[in-house]
C-alpha cells in the first residue's frame, strides 16, 4: 500500500494504477483515500486564480499569443478564453487569423471595402471559424 501511496503523491494518475492493479478507478480512490491520500481534483483541470486571471488579460492585451498564455499557466486554450470573454477583453475570444488586437478593441479587416473596423461592426456567423462574417454590416447592407 506504501508503494501505490508514493506512486500516487509522485503524481501518477489513479485510472492507470488502478487497471496495474486490477480494480475499478472508485476501488482505487477508495483505498488511497483510506490511506489519508488528499486526492487531486479528478481530470487534473486547473482553474485560473482571481490574480492569475487579471495577468493573464493583462499579458493577452500586451499582445500575447493565447497559445503562449495556456502553456504558461498551464490551462487550456478554453479555460484561457473564457476568461477573455468574461473580463470583456475580447468578444467571444477567439485568436483566429484575421482578428488583431488594437489596444483593447478587438478588430477585422472586411474582406469587401478593406477597411479595419471593430468586431462590432461584422454581423455573427456561426458557420465562419471566427464565428464573424467576412464583410462589414455596412458592405452587407449596401450589396443587398
Amino acid at each position: 500500500m506504501n508503494e501505490l501511496v508514493e506512486r500516487y503523491l509522485s503524481g501518477e494518475s489513479s485510472v492507470p494504477l488502478a487497471q496495474e492493479y486490477g480494480v475499478t478507478p472508485a476501488t482505487m480512490r477508495r483505498k488511497l483515500l483510506k490511506a489519508g491520500v488528499v486526492m487531486r481534483p479528478r481530470g487534473g483541470k486547473r482553474k485560473l486564480s482571481l490574480a492569475d486571471e487579471a495577468n493573464v488579460v493583462e499579458q493577452f492585451l500586451a499582445g500575447e499569443k493565447q497559445e503562449y498564455l495556456a502553456a504558461l499557466y498551464g490551462v487550456t486554450r478554453r479555460t484561457l478564453c473564457r476568461t477573455l470573454e468574461r473580463a470583456g477583453a475580447v468578444r467571444a475570444a477567439r485568436w483566429i487569423e484575421g482578428i488583431h488586437i488594437v489596444g483593447a478593441i478587438a478588430v477585422k479587416r472586411c474582406s469587401s471595402c478593406w477597411v479595419t473596423r471593430p468586431l462590432a461592426d461584422f454581423h455573427d456567423d456561426s458557420s465562419k471559424r471566427d464565428g464573424m462574417r467576412s464583410n462589414c454590416r455596412y458592405c452587407a447592407t449596401t450589396s443587398t
